[in-house]
């Protein structure tokens, strides 16, 4: 089995939407973003053999990823009264 199919449901974009022109944020302010992501995963990590957020082992998404009161609440939303299930399932295609 080489091949996942993941099958997401998104509501339609209205034109006005799409054509909007409005103020979006410029590359250079992403840019620094992401340079102070970088930065801040850097001293994070110091001294350990994780050098970004992609290779968190369960122990540093305990410690660095704890939900707080709100979070709780989206997350009891979403699995009780949505049905989302809290483990993901995959369909695997032949």
């Amino acid at each position: 089995m080489d091949r996942i199919d993941i099958h997401i449901e998104v509501p339609a974009v209205k034109y006005r939407d799409l054509a909007d022109r409005g103020e979006a944020e410029s590359s250079a302010a992403i840019a620094r973003r992401m340079e102070q992501s970088r930065e801040l995963q850097l001293e994070r990590y110091k001294g350990t053999k994780i050098h970004c957020n992609a290779q968190m082992t369960p122990r540093f998404i305990k410690k660095y990823c704890e939900l707080d009161v709100s979070g709780n609440r989206m997350l009891e939303l979403v699995t009780d009264r949505l049905g989302f299930s809290p483990v993901p399932t995959l369909a695997f295609s032949r």
